[in-house]
C-alpha cells in the first residue's frame, strides 16, 4: 500500500511545493516515507513498550507490588529508570548524576558494588533493606551472605532483601534458598536438586529466557 501511494504523494508534493519536475519529487517522497517509517518503528514507540527490554521493569513492579519496606540500593544504570518507576515510594541510592551526591555516599556505593570487606557496613549506614542490581554485578560476598536473600531474578535484575524478621513474609513466599545462579560452578547435591528444580522453574516464570536457569536445569537433569 505504501509503494502504491508513492506516485500520488510525489504528484502532491510537486504541485504543492512547485518542485521542478516529477522525477525530483519521487526521491523526496521516498526519503520522507523512510523517515516516517523509521520514526514510527524506533523513535515513535511509547517508552513503556520498550523499557522492559532494557530496564528492570518487572523487578521494579515486584518491589512495588510486594510493598517491601525500607531503603533501596541500586546501580548507576538503574537509577534514572527507578526514579521514574519507584519514586516517591522508594528514593534511589544513586543515579547517573553522580556529581550531585556526597563523596562519602559514592564511596559507600563503590564498596558495595566492588564487594569490599566492609560492604555490608555501607548498607547498614543508610538502613538499606532492598538491593536491585544486574545479575552480572552480584559479587560473591553478596551471593553467599546468609544476611541477604534473593527474592527475584530475571535476565536484567536481581532483587535481594535482608534475611530477617522484617522480610519474613517476602522470604517465605519468594525466597530462593537453594539455587546459586551467580556461582560459576553451583554443583547441586542430590539432596538439593528437587528444591533447585522448583526454584529454577519459578525463576523462569519471571523471565522464560533466563539462560542460567535453563543451563543449570539441564545440568541437574543430566
Amino acid at each position: 500500500a505504501i509503494l502504491l501511494a508513492v506516485p500520488f504523494l510525489a504528484k502532491n508534493l510537486q504541485n504543492r511545493y512547485r518542485l521542478p519536475g516529477e522525477k525530483n519529487a519521487f526521491p523526496v517522497t521516498i526519503l520522507l516515507l523512510l523517515f516516517a517509517l523509521g520514526y514510527h518503528n524506533f523513535l515513535g514507540r511509547p517508552l513503556n513498550k520498550t523499557s522492559a527490554d532494557y530496564f528492570p521493569e518487572k523487578a521494579a513492579r515486584f518491589i512495588l507490588d510486594q510493598k517491601i519496606p525500607g531503603n533501596l540500593y541500586n546501580t548507576y544504570n538503574f537509577g534514572g529508570f527507578l526514579i521514574w518507576k519507584l519514586f516517591p515510594n522508594y528514593p534511589v541510592y544513586v543515579d547517573g548524576r553522580h556529581e550531585m551526591y556526597d563523596p562519602d555516599v559514592m564511596e559507600d556505593f563503590r564498596k558495595m558494588l566492588d564487594g569490599d570487606k566492609d560492604w555490608e557496613e555501607s548498607l547498614s549506614k543508610f538502613d538499606v533493606n532492598i538491593l536491585i542490581l544486574p545479575p552480572r554485578e552480584v559479587h560473591p560476598g553478596l551471593a553467599q551472605s546468609p544476611d541477604w536473600l534473593l527474592v527475584y531474578v530475571d535476565n536484567l535484575a536481581a532483587v535481594f532483601v535482608r534475611n530477617d524478621v522484617v522480610n519474613q513474609r517476602i522470604a517465605e513466599q519468594f525466597g530462593y534458598r537453594t539455587i546459586r545462579p551467580f556461582s560459576p560452578d553451583p554443583n547441586y547435591g542430590r539432596e538439593e536438586q528437587e528444591a533447585a528444580i522448583r526454584e529454577f522453574l519459578r525463576s523462569l516464570e519471571n523471565d522464560p529466557g533466563i539462560f542460567r536457569s535453563h543451563y543449570d536445569l539441564g545440568v541437574i537433569y543430566l
